[in-house]
């Protein structure tokens, strides 16, 4: 996240290297004898002031990060000391220590691995050197990696002839059995088979948890293949591979929706995810005495079924699921078609058409290209400034997807950055670099009268993301059409009301319209959460997603206020990366290792 290229030191000596590596193995060794001793001035002794730890379920159960030198010891040897942490090391098999730029420090970053009573952890270091030359901690990151006896790592191929000798079930028939769910009820639901609802099922199937998913849609893969004709995902194809399946290597550097949608549908079959399709999610209600949700599903037949899980997880959108419908003036007089995006499919069929797009985020640039490519004249009505960016900038967010750096040990690097108060700074930094590299865009954006911004105290697009789902464009094309006259803007502050046939200027001016497309977004999902779980449970969730005031995302891929109810959330990366720790989070759950609403929560 944001630029933080390893240096490039001209061919330092593998004796250097070897040197590096010894420094950081006696770090380590020094941590892991103060905190076997709770040796508070040495643990103090090995981390700079202005230290920073963030744990992945290993040392808390749940999502946390501290920040300060004290905050930081006090937690460490308190998380420490409950899980049994011990044995911390340097990785074996992974990138060796090496000098690296992180948020505009020079430090030395290395991956660690540690034991736990229930497992084993692994993690990065950051360290710093001090006045005297001698290494200490500014980042920790501490991940749960395995659970002793469910490790579900995927790494080793598990026995088996993939067919029952003595039985005339063979592989399909076992598969439609265990999907069918006659005979139990599945120990998770969870709600959406979309990207981030099958990446943990993949994983929770791993570790042995009997899991179900449901989604409305007639295939796996349609809540990417009904959207908007034109669509392709802005991030580059290494960075959005699913896990234990990757994309191979002839398929674009950019997947078209349609792509992805199949490869989404091939996913849940060859990993053998329990999916039923054509069901609806009605909602779920909680036995506290009994641990367990009684959830309604209706199949496309009108049946409804019960099913009694123990966690429910909803998956069914980004950062919300419903659209969001703005109140426009005089829009219900319009004798024209209206749509929001999510009912867009195509500018097919457009051609010659008048067309407004109201919203400036990436569904709007996207949905008024596709019209113009397709023909209509095509205005984007924009409501409040945007932050625009070239691909080439945005690609700077993530360079260790793209530098050669492993999978496993980018999404460590990317867990390890989401440390909010340097996030915050380093998004800053990233915005005012990529602003100089995007001027000229910039420029000739404005000149065509589309109002820009850099976020919300220049943070710019990332933040947007996080917090919002949007009011941010990665320009792949529409930019170049707003500039050149192919997409004109519009002011709303310049609209009086939306008349029978188009929009009505405050000079009086009516411009004609055929169709209007709604590019304004979606509600929260805690709007899902009272639509699912009732206004009570959704008063005690709050928000989801959108930094909280622990520097953690809301109710993002952990345990929420609700015991048994959790969200998975974001992109298709930030999902990869932390689907894996609510799945073994779970199973922990599952396996006595913790119980349900108790676990540190800041």
């Amino acid at each position: 996240m944001w630029p933080q290229h390893p240096e490039s030191p001209d061919a330092p000596a593998d004796l250097d290297a070897q040197a590096l590596s010894a420094s950081v193995a006696a770090w380590f060794a020094r941590l892991d004898s103060a905190l076997a001793a709770r040796d508070e001035a040495a643990v103090e002794a090995l981390f700079v002031p202005d230290c920073h730890w963030r744990d992945l379920v290993a040392l808390t159960w749940s999502f946390n990060q501290t920040s300060g030198r004290a905050q930081v010891l006090g937690a460490l040897l308190d998380g420490a000391a409950r899980m049994g942490a011990r044995g911390f090391g340097l990785a074996a098999g992974r990138t060796a220590p090496r000098t690296v730029t992180r948020s505009s420090r020079e430090v030395v970053e290395a991956f660690h691995t540690f034991d736990l009573d229930h497992g084993r952890g692994e993690g990065v270091v950051r360290l710093v050197r001090d006045d005297d030359g001698a290494l200490r901690g500014w980042f920790l990151l501490t991940t749960l990696k395995e659970l002793a006896g469910a490790e579900g790592s995927g790494g080793t191929r598990p026995p088996g002839l993939g067919y029952g000798r003595g039985s005339t079930l063979n592989w399909a028939d076992h598969r439609d059995r265990q999907s069918a769910f006659a005979d139990r009820e599945p120990e998770v639901l969870i709600a959406g088979a979309g990207h981030s609802g099958l990446m943990l099922a993949a994983h929770l199937r791993q570790l042995g948890v009997d899991t179900l998913v449901v989604d409305k849609n007639e295939r796996v893969g349609d809540t990417w293949r009904d959207r908007y004709h034109s669509l392709a995902l802005h991030t580059p194809t290494d960075m959005v591979h699913l896990p234990f399946m990757p994309f191979p290597s002839t398929f674009p550097e950019y997947l078209p929706k349609d792509q992805f949608g199949n490869w989404l549908e091939a996913y849940a079959v060859n990993m053998e995810i329990n999916c039923w399709t054509s069901t609806e999610f009605l909602g779920a209600t909680r036995d506290e005495d009994a641990g367990r949700w009684t959830a309604r599903v209706r199949h496309a037949d009108g049946t409804v079924r019960e099913l009694r899980p123990q966690h429910v997880v909803v998956a069914t959108g980004g950062v919300g699921g419903q659209p969001k419908i703005p109140a426009l003036p005089g829009l219900d007089a319009f004798a024209g078609e209206v749509r929001h995006t999510s009912e867009f499919t195509s500018g097919r069929g457009y051609a010659g058409a008048a067309a407004l797009v109201v919203g400036v985020g990436t569904s709007g640039h996207d949905t008024a290209l596709d019209l113009s490519n397709n023909g209509a004249t095509v205005t984007m009505m924009q409501r409040s400034p945007t932050v625009v960016v070239s691909l080439e900038v945005a690609n700077l967010a993530y360079p260790q997807y793209q530098d050669g750096t492993p999978l496993e040990e980018a999404d460590l690097i990317s867990a390890a950055n989401l440390i909010y108060p340097v996030m915050y700074e380093s998004m800053q930094k990233a915005t005012r670099a990529g602003a100089e590299i995007d001027r000229e865009l910039h420029r000739a954006l404005e000149k065509a009268g589309q109002e820009l911004d850099f976020g919300e105290d220049g943070t710019g697009w990332m933040m947007k993301f996080f917090e919002h789902g949007g009011g941010y464009y990665i320009d792949v094309g529409a930019s170049e059409a707003i500039i050149d006259g192919r997409i004109s803007m519009l002011q709303a502050r310049d609209v009086d009301s939306f008349v029978a046939d188009g929009v009505r200027l405050l000079d009086g001016q009516v411009i004609p319209l055929d169709l209007v497309v709604l590019a304004t977004g979606y509600h929260n999902q805690q709007a899902e959460v009272a639509r699912y779980f009732g206004d009570e449970v959704a008063e005690r969730i709050g928000k989801v997603s959108g930094f909280g005031e622990d520097g953690e995302l809301r109710n993002a891929w952990k345990p929420t206020a609700v015991p048994g109810l959790y969200f998975m959330v974001s992109g298709i990366g930030q999902s990869r990366t932390y689907a894996p720790y609510l799945a073994r989070r779970i199973k922990a759950a599952q396996a006595g290792l913790v119980q349900e609403g108790r676990h540190r929560s800041r």
